[in-house]
């Protein structure tokens, strides 16, 4: 009896490995990411969300692809020492389109995007989220914004803190 017992406990070992077998779920993450495209983009600097926008989720994902609807929907604060070659302006805007990830509330944000992958039609913008400050007493838009170069996709997906975030609809932004 106790023969049988450790063959099937071995056999179930066998059939049913342990978790701790597995990749662990960064090096998955980053096996996936390998095997696509990176086009160029440029992380914007110097651009602040317009306070009059609201967020339909949190995050929410905003692509504009016309320079006059991205600049409905983001300014420039200029500040001393300012880099200006992190600006999206018209010209930059004619070979590609911006992508912005943005946090809507209380807790204060910094974004930074790591990665952008493009495979098998999707694009996919992996980025770290650091909340600083939890629970302000003011609202804030925080964003991660940047300009990717023309590049055929069918959807976006995002990867926050090596964490997929597959509830986040990407809203086109078209202007009159």
């Amino acid at each position: 009896m106790m023969k049988v017992l450790i063959a099937l406990c071995l056999g179930c070992a066998f059939v049913f490995p342990s978790c701790d077998l597995s990749a662990p779920a960064d090096e998955a993450e980053s096996l996936y990411l390998s095997h696509g495209i990176e086009p160029s983009y440029m992380v914007s600097g110097g651009h602040f969300v317009d306070n009059w926008y609201t967020a339909e989720t949190i995050p929410s994902c905003l692509l504009i692809r016309d320079f006059d609807c991205f600049d409905e929907y983001f300014s420039i604060g200029w500040v001393q020492g300012m880099d200006e070659s992190r600006l999206i302006t018209e010209e930059r805007m004619e070979g590609g389109f911006v992508l912005s990830v943005i946090y809507q509330g209380n807790d204060v944000s910094s974004l930074g995007v790591e990665r952008i992958v493009l495979q098998n039609g999707r694009l996919i913008v992996r980025y770290a989220r650091k909340v600083i400050m939890e629970d302000a007493s003011f609202t804030g838009n925080y964003h991660a914004t940047v300009l990717i170069e023309d590049c055929d996709f069918d959807s976006v997906m995002l990867v926050e803190n090596g964490r997929w975030l597959d509830q986040v609809p990407v809203t086109e932004v078209v202007c009159d």
